[in-house]
């Protein structure tokens, strides 16, 4: 082989490479938190006695294959929404429709999950409710994470507030 035929099969595999680590990089970071998540809530119910850890994991199971078509959905209108605000001229009736339609199923999203969690919390006692609200707290998909203590903003970590006779 000539020099240049070695030297552009070499920057091809260099390319390669840097390309797959590109995608491995994109795609890991949802992988990852698929994993972890399942991993958590394994984590923090194993305490939980056998048919409460069926109970809780099976719930959420079912709640995922429930709220699998209406996600769907919701990615389906946050795509119409872009190419409404994207048009050349833009509609504000339409955009406000479609808005509208996607709070709508934002607000069966959370119907269902809400519905969920309070069938689940009528089979656990106040310990295993803790627990639950854990699991819940910590997020979906690790976008929403709470902080431990919601009592971080105290009044007493606050500076005193100076009032006008002061």
């Amino acid at each position: 082989m000539s020099k240049t035929v070695k030297i552009l099969f070499a920057l091809s595999i260099i390319l390669n490479i840097l390309f797959a680590g590109v995608v491995i990089g994109t795609y890991s970071y949802g992988f990852k938190m698929k994993v972890s998540t399942h991993q958590d809530l394994e984590e923090l119910i194993k305490e939980f006695p056998k048919d409460k850890q069926v109970l809780v994991t099976q719930s959420i199971e079912s709640l995922r294959e429930k709220t699998k078509a209406t996600k769907k959905e919701i990615r389906v209108k946050r795509k119409e929404i872009v190419e409404v605000l994207s048009a050349p001229e833009f509609d504000p009736a339409l955009y406000d429709r479609k808005v509208a339609e996607l709070h709508t199923l934002m607000a069966r999203l959370g119907s269902e999950f809400a519905d969920t969690a309070r069938n689940l919390a009528l089979n656990l006692d106040q310990d295993e409710r803790k627990a639950l609200s854990a699991i819940i707290m910590k997020g979906r998909g690790g976008k929403h994470i709470y902080k431990e203590s919601w009592g971080s903003d105290s009044e007493k970590d606050k500076p005193p507030v100076k009032t006008e006779d002061e």
